[in-house]
């Protein structure tokens, strides 16, 4: 935090007070540029006396005299106190830690890792009490594994060599080998760094297994920064940390902090709702035991409780994020409130790119109706649970992520009640066409063609080679309506309806039909799809936000020749390196795919990643 007392107590506010359930971990660099560095450390020490077994203290490299005498917090000190302070200050250095480890899977320490092997046990072993010498004074290995844990810093990935030296002149800056085998070594997960400063407050490093996380915002007064605090659920250390970041509020005015705290806070709620809002839905939905959407205030507030890893009084909340009503809520209506936005023309062709994928792979895969229905519908009470939904939808190869598929189930749940019942299913999954015949008799005509088209080829292609006997690329009157005649069953047409169905579909009356006149009219579309879309492209927009810090730095890596620019197979790479940073909320292949088809509209080949970043 750098001496910057504004950044301390916004994190308190937004993180709450330490406690048995929310303990801290302060990474080094408390003083030093900010102004207020005595008091910041000063609070911290006794946040750490108050909070025994609550609050801990990493030593960062500005936790060093020679520093304090550089960066002014000595001057500090002494104008504040006097000369003894600054020597027992000094001395409290000393027995600060220089690495912690979190439920023995993420590896916290201020700088990085030395330039040779390291395990656990060596960092244990180098106690407290000692002092930092400078860089040229190092002459043991222990003094050396101390100088990286406070100095160092991560390699690009692109770097070759396992390290290189540092242009801080102490320390390295260590590379991807030395990252994997330090943390395959060690059994660990993860590891946490600080002493960079980060435009978002954060970074990712080393294929997403190595985080800087940096919390004085708009740092020095120069930057305008965001600081950032990452967050772990207990026993889900294997899990990507959560980031909350923020701008502290400088306003001395107690309730002008009170209103911009109150604003971020909601800001904040709602963006880990819009995150959550899976888990929360099919919680809700356990406890919704007459199936009306609604649950009690109550269990509201321990699903809340229970999902989000947040330290925030539920109860006090409620009134500010969802309407009751004698003591019950409507909770798809509050799951609805929060939304992403984004103003950038390559989301609607990206949208629309997915939507026509989706759609032709759930029309594709229909089976009769009501027996699809009794499939998905597990336990037999005639109503599709989310949970029972989502299970099957998965298996149907849809090219969307978990979030998406809940997104799309939403969107078949048309009284937003929490369950699907036969009606909402029918009216989802029946047939429609992109095309529309001129009067009623010629619409159901033309159905019945397309119905036995869509269910007697598993796509478009493999029907309109059957029919273009000669391989033309166009089909005849004359092919036409030798397949027509040859349908099976009770599949006759006239020679009238003949016509008609083919002059339906040849759209231009060229008297030959085209393969995109033949798509054009028979391919099904979604009638009620414009909810889903606008869900699913906030859910994959969401996941591009919190990326944006990390595909920055990756986006950077590859751009060799520096004109801001990356090629497609660029683009993907990055993408799959963000993979197990995402988890569940990753893209799939086919979307991300898509989105660059998107972004390069002109079909050049490459993209302006700045301006794709920066559209966020």
């Amino acid at each position: 935090m750098h001496g910057q007392y504004p950044d301390f107590l916004t994190i308190l506010d937004l993180i709450g007070m330490p406690s048995p359930t929310n303990c801290y971990l302060f990474n080094g660099d408390i003083v030093d540029r900010g102004k207020q560095g005595p008091q910041l450390l000063l609070s911290v020490y006794l946040l750490l006396l108050c909070y025994p077994g609550s609050v801990y203290i990493n030593r960062g490299n500005h936790e060093m005299k020679r520093m304090n005498r550089r960066y002014k917090f000595e001057d500090q000190v002494r104008s504040a106190y006097d000369d003894e302070m600054m020597t027992e200050i000094g001395v409290s250095y000393k027995y600060l830690p220089l690495a912690s480890c979190i439920q023995k899977k993420v590896f916290v320490t201020h700088g990085g890792l030395p330039k040779h092997t390291l395990k656990l046990q060596q960092v244990a072993e180098l106690g407290l009490g000692h002092s930092i010498p400078h860089h040229g004074d190092i002459e043991t290995r222990e003094d050396e594994i101390r100088e990286g844990l406070l100095w160092s810093d991560p390699a690009p990935d692109t770097l070759d060599d396992d390290y290189q030296k540092s242009s801080r002149g102490c320390g390295i800056m260590w590379g991807k080998e030395i990252t994997d085998a330090f943390l395959d070594d060690n059994d660990l997960s993860y590891i946490i760094r600080s002493h960079q400063m980060k435009a978002h407050g954060y970074e990712t490093h080393h294929a997403n297994n190595v985080m800087t996380l940096f919390s004085a915002s708009m740092y020095d007064g120069k930057m305008d920064n965001q600081g950032a605090v990452a967050t772990y659920t207990a026993g889900a250390v294997w899990e990507t940390p959560l980031i909350t970041q923020y701008y502290a509020n400088e306003d001395s005015d107690p309730e002008v902090r009170h209103v911009a705290k109150a604003k971020e806070t909601l800001r904040q709620l709602g963006e880990r709702i819009f995150i959550f809002r899976q888990e929360l839905t099919v919680a809700f939905q356990k406890l919704d035991t007459r199936k009306d959407g609604r649950v009690s205030v109550q269990q509201w507030v321990d699903c809340l409780r229970e999902i989000i890893p947040l330290n925030v009084d539920w109860a006090v909340m409620q009134p500010y994020l969802c309407v009751s009503e004698e003591g019950k809520l409507d909770y798809m209506s509050f799951i609805n409130r929060y939304r992403v936005a984004l103003f950038a023309e390559f989301a609607t062709r990206w949208q629309e790119k997915i939507v026509k994928q989706v759609s032709s792979k759930i029309f594709n895969s229909r089976q009769h109706l009501e027996a699809a229905f009794k499939t998905f519908d597990v336990n037999g009470d005639g109503k599709l649970s989310y949970d029972e939904f989502q299970s099957a939808l998965e298996g149907m190869g849809l090219g969307l992520t978990p979030a998406q598929v809940f997104d799309f189930i939403q969107s078949v749940d048309s009284d937003q009640n929490g369950f699907v019942n036969y009606a909402e299913f029918r009216d989802r999954f029946g047939l429609h066409w992109a095309k529309k015949a001129n009067v009623e008799h010629d619409e159901e005509l033309i159905a019945e063609f397309c119905t036995y088209i869509e269910g007697s080829y598993s796509n478009l292609k493999k029907a309109f080679a059957a029919i273009d006997k000669d391989g033309s690329d166009h089909i005849s009157f004359k092919e036409f309506e030798v397949f027509v005649k040859n349908l099976d069953g009770d599949m006759k047409f006239s020679r009238d309806e003949r016509e008609l169905i083919f002059d339906f579909i040849d759209d231009n009356e060229s008297g030959k039909i085209s393969w995109k006149e033949f798509e054009d009219a028979l391919t099904p579309v979604d009638l009620s799809r414009d909810r889903w879309e606008n869900a699913m492209l906030m859910s994959a927009l969401n996941v591009l936000r919190r990326s944006a810090p990390s595909l920055k730095r990756v986006f950077r890596d590859m751009d060799h020749d520096g004109n801001g620019r990356i090629d497609r197979h660029e683009f993907t790479t990055a993408f799959s390196a963000m993979s197990s940073m995402l988890g569940k909320h990753a893209l799939s292949e086919d979307q991300i795919s898509l989105l660059f088809e998107a972004i390069d509209s002109n079909s050049s080949g490459a993209m302006n990643y700045e301006e794709f970043l920066e559209a966020f």
